[in-house]
């Protein structure tokens, strides 16, 4: 039998992201079910383009499990996803990766930083290397990553836009690439396969290629910028807050969410519709004050929360945005948490009546400089629908059952609570 001799991992995933139907602990929802009516046939693959589509109103309806039923679409394997939440041990079955695994060949990974799982690819690229159990292995782990969207690598062009957001010149061969690796790992076709850098990715915003031995980079530190209900401009740490932009001298604020008129999903990646926001009392802006000089965040971004909520589970989703001098705002990367999974993907822990807890919210990771007169912006909500399924609120079932309530969330930033935003900054800025 053929031995495996190499791999090219393309949009990789893995156990965290369950099989990219989950996030923070949420079940996708549009495009999840949009996906299976029209590619996930149970019994036979559906033909591109039969015409099933789920409303918005279909997406409201609960319970979410049937809704494809309902929606008059073809016979799917979806529900047995929302059947199953995380916890359920009916997912090791797929045999997704953990933190033991490890693989024995050399490895390259292909991902951009608007699709869905680039955090996994980095986190796998990372993982199979500090778990090699050879030397061939351990040296030849390679990641790629583009300023694309989902599956879109070889289109990149000379002056890219991503709906809205200027890119340059970020083309790169990636099949030259692809095939130099195949020569070489399946040929033995001696060419300069190792004079690829370990890791190559996009810095947006300065729209250049770059290179680096580790991920993230040696020359990230890991920054706080913290959550404020106002901002001092004589204090000397101004440049390193984000304030409420309701510019309220307060300690905590509150979301109130009603699973009845959620808040609504941002366009990813894309121009964000502010006027469609701000007037909700259920999306918490935050945002610093115009930049002196730019920033640019290449790595992980994760947000330190302390929360309470009048309910046994809440949802507590998180964007950055960058917003330039004439307003405009774009989504780079979001990230969410379902309470009752802040101790782990492995169980479930509901919390008491305004008891204060401290979460982590992952925004999974980007590359993307901040120009001089920018503003960094934070965005929190408790919904987002309908990209993710809704929290009703109850510490029921999300999936199977249909009441809800109503959940008032509060968010703490202060000195003995002192919520905030982490960002991987590069040294010489």
């Amino acid at each position: 039998m053929p031995k495996l001799l190499a791999v090219l991992f393309g949009t990789a995933n893995n156990s965290y992201a369950f099989m990219g139907v989950f996030e923070g602990g949420a079940a996708l929802l549009d495009e999840a079910v949009e996906w299976f009516m029209e590619k996930g046939g149970a019994k036979y693959k559906h033909e591109h383009g039969m015409g099933h589509h789920a409303s918005r109103d279909d997406l409201m309806s609960l319970p979410v499990i049937g809704m494809i039923d309902r929606c008059d679409g073809p016979s799917t394997d979806w529900d047995e996803m929302p059947a199953h939440d995380i916890s359920d041990t009916w997912w090791k079955r797929f045999n997704g990766v953990s933190d033991n695994d490890s693989i024995h060949i050399p490895a390259l990974y292909i991902d951009s930083w608007f699709d869905y799982g680039v955090a996994e690819t980095l986190f796998m690229c990372n993982l199979f290397q500090h778990n090699a159990p050879n030397q061939t292995s351990r040296n030849n782990q390679y990641c790629i990553i583009y300023p694309t969207k989902h599956c879109c690598f070889g289109d990149a062009t000379d002056s890219m836009y991503v709906d809205g957001l200027f890119l340059g010149d970020a083309r790169l061969d990636n099949f030259a690439v692809y095939l130099k690796w195949c020569d070489y790992w399946l040929k033995k076709k001696e060419n300069s396969i190792f004079d690829m850098p370990r890791i190559q990715y996009y810095v947006m915003g300065k729209n250049v290629w770059r290179q680096a031995d580790e991920w993230p980079p040696a020359e990230v530190v890991f920054k706080q910028f913290d959550l404020t209900g106002h901002q001092d401009a004589s204090d000397v740490k101004v440049q390193q807050t984000l304030a409420l932009s309701r510019g309220r001298n307060i300690d905590l604020t509150t979301i109130v969410y009603d699973p009845e008129d959620p808040a609504p999903s941002y366009a990813w990646p894309g121009e964000v519709n502010d006027d469609l926001l701000r007037g909700r009392p259920d999306i918490l802006i935050f945002e610093s004050i115009n930049l002196e000089k730019p920033i640019e965040v290449t790595g992980p971004v994760v947000l330190v929360l302390y929360v309470s909520s009048s309910a046994k589970d809440t949802d507590f989703i998180a964007r950055l945005l960058d917003v330039t001098p004439d307003g405009k705002t774009h989504l780079l990367t979001q990230g969410s948490l379902r309470m009752r999974f802040r101790q782990g993907f492995d169980r479930e822990v509901f919390m008491a009546r305004d008891s204060v807890y401290k979460v982590e919210i992952n925004l999974k990771a980007t590359s993307y400089v901040f120009s001089a007169g920018h503003k960094i912006r934070l965005d929190i909500s408790s919904s987002d629908f309908p990209r993710l399924t809704r929290n009703l609120n109850t510490g029921g079932d999300n999936y199977q059952d249909t009441v809800w309530t109503t959940a008032v969330n509060k968010i703490y930033h202060s000195k003995e609570y002192p919520s905030h935003l982490t960002l991987p900054v590069m040294l010489q800025y």
